[in-house]
């Protein structure tokens, strides 16, 4: 009677009769926005699924990590998790493309299991907010720097396609960055900032928006605290919105054992800084109101 009760358990209870699957969530550090990103995580996943958390990089080792699953999470963890002599599948949440692209190049000779949550947000996405939010700035400005192998090709030709032009210029060196970004103010009347940390780093972002504001040039940026800084308005998915996906993906995964390809945020959020947009003499919808309206143009990434 016994042995018929527990086969009748094992049928009922499939998920009890397989081995629990494990997560190794590997955060790019301990402040605010990674710890946002783990509660949010370990709060949308379905039981079932066991989760360590390492906030400290140095704290890795592909040695001691027994998981299924690595999730990689900001820049710095992804760099360390992708550098490291693991075989588990990896998922590297919250990075760039750029970064991502970096980390394929490594992994891929080492024939390993990979995919990528991206921060930044696509193109088609930021140009269709573009023309509902400033429709009457056309003239696009971009400064990036060679390492970030910006995609100017599908940028350009989505802009084309709005009836927009772009000036985009490569930075020479860290040394010419505000020469450089004068050139680029003197041939825009709107500067769309990329997440390129040669260029928009937390040195040098003030002077920059200064720049931007003497010559009356409003800058889109691509975080919340761009927009406290005095960005006009920012697209962004926050660590929440990141993390609620990847946990998504996580459960895929505990069922098929296979990672999706690489992905934008399917949730975003919009900020705009209306004391700017008064200073600039721009008249620009409530946040609510351009995310309404992006998101009845269904735009895919």
């Amino acid at each position: 009677m016994r042995l018929i009760f527990l086969l009748l358990s094992l049928v009922a209870f499939p998920a009890l009769a397989a081995e629990e699957m494990r997560v190794l969530l590997v955060l790019g550090g301990n402040n605010a926005p990674y710890l946002a990103f783990a509660d949010t995580f370990l709060q949308n996943l379905p039981s079932g699924i066991r989760t360590e958390v390492i906030d400290k990089i140095e704290n890795y080792s592909d040695k001691t990590s027994t998981a299924d699953l690595v999730i990689a999470v900001g820049s710095p963890a992804a760099k360390r998790v992708s550098l490291s002599a693991t075989t588990t599948p990896v998922l590297l949440a919250m990075v760039p493309r750029n970064a991502y692209e970096d980390e394929v190049k490594s992994r891929r000779a080492q024939n390993k299991t990979f995919s990528a949550l991206y921060i930044d947000q696509p193109w088609s996405r930021q140009v269709e907010l573009l023309r509902i939010a400033v429709p009457e700035r056309r003239r696009v400005g971009v400064l990036y720097s060679e390492s970030s192998r910006l995609d100017l090709r599908t940028l350009q030709g989505l802009l084309n396609t709005q009836g927009y032009s772009l000036f985009a210029k490569v930075l020479r060196s860290p040394d010419t960055l505000f020469t450089d970004m004068e050139e680029v103010l003197d041939h825009c009347d709107i500067l769309l900032a990329t997440p390129d940390n040669l260029i928009y780093g937390p040195n040098t972002i003030r002077n920059i928006l200064l720049s931007s504001y003497r010559h009356g040039i409003p800058l889109v940026g691509f975080s919340q605290p761009y927009v406290k800084a005095g960005a006009l308005y920012s697209l962004f998915a926050t660590p929440e919105q990141l993390a609620s996906q990847a946990a998504a993906i996580t459960s895929g995964f505990a069922k098929s054992r296979t990672l999706p390809d690489p992905q934008y945020s399917r949730q975003y959020s919009i900020d705009i800084n209306q004391d700017v947009a008064r200073a600039m003499n721009i008249r620009i919808r409530a946040a609510e109101s351009l995310k309404m309206l992006l998101e009845e143009m269904q735009v895919k990434p």
